[in-house]
């Protein structure tokens, strides 16, 4: 199966102490009126048990799957829509500003919080972008598509990005990008029946329906993340919403 070269790191790294909110009360009066940047670095300054290690950990894994920059997430979540701030991985020295920025998005996504006890530490695969979206913090444009499956089988086949969601992701929408999308939102016949063979390949040993994203890279397509098909947006346009299928 093409997936990108991963280490997993587990922790028990109390890493909600990187959060504003676990300080004591009588810190945050002193606190309030600092910028966000220096009150972030106050907290890295104050790093939890462990952290040390735990650091040391991502970086050997950066190395291993071909070193920096590298693609950070946790084992629930990436926050690849504030990409430079989260999942995009530079260097070793950015390690802490990334950890603390993905637990933080952790910490909005849901009342109880999504955990951040899993880490993974993935190569950055050399993609051919469009463009990069500015207020998703420059995350590259790319060719993906989602595939829903179930039973050994493809049921859809979808672009990976709705336009109102590339529109999202400027200021102002650069001229000649709608059709560029378009263009990217294209399969070809071979190039469907190599998304649709890699879809059926993730259905023959998973149970129920998931959705299953492949990006397109200089090396190929390659599957990226997955997801219960019911936890994943589909396009609204689909035949089968709404079906029983």
């Amino acid at each position: 199966m093409p997936v990108p070269q991963t280490v997993m790191v587990r922790t028990d790294v109390d890493l909600k102490q990187l959060l504003y909110d676990q300080l004591p009360q009588e810190k945050r009066g002193y606190l309030a009126g600092m910028a966000e940047q220096d009150l972030k670095q106050l907290l890295y300054d104050q790093l939890p048990q462990g952290w040390d290690g735990f650091k040391h950990r991502l970086d050997a894994a950066a190395d291993v799957v071909g070193g920096y920059p590298c693609f950070l997430r946790t084992g629930h979540t990436s926050g690849k829509h504030c990409w430079r701030d989260t999942c995009y991985l530079a260097r070793a020295e950015d390690i802490v500003q990334r950890v603390g920025n993905l637990v933080e998005y952790s910490a909005t996504c849901s009342i109880p919080g999504l955990p951040t006890d899993v880490w993974a530490v993935r190569e950055l695969l050399p993609t051919e972008p469009i463009c990069e979206l500015p207020r998703y913090y420059g995350m590259p444009l790319c060719r993906e598509f989602r595939c829903f499956i179930r039973g050994g089988g493809v049921l859809c086949v979808h672009p990976y990005w709705p336009w109102d969601a590339v529109v999202k992701g400027f200021d102002t929408v650069p001229d000649g990008l709608f059709e560029q999308w378009r263009g990217m939102c294209d399969l070809e016949l071979y190039e469907s029946t190599a998304v649709r063979d890699i879809g059926s390949r993730v259905s023959d040993v998973l149970d129920g329906e998931w959705s299953v994203d492949i990006l397109w890279t200089s090396r190929g397509w390659y599957v990226i993340d997955m997801a219960l098909a019911e936890d994943s947006f589909h396009w609204p346009t689909c035949e089968r919403i709404g079906k029983d299928d």
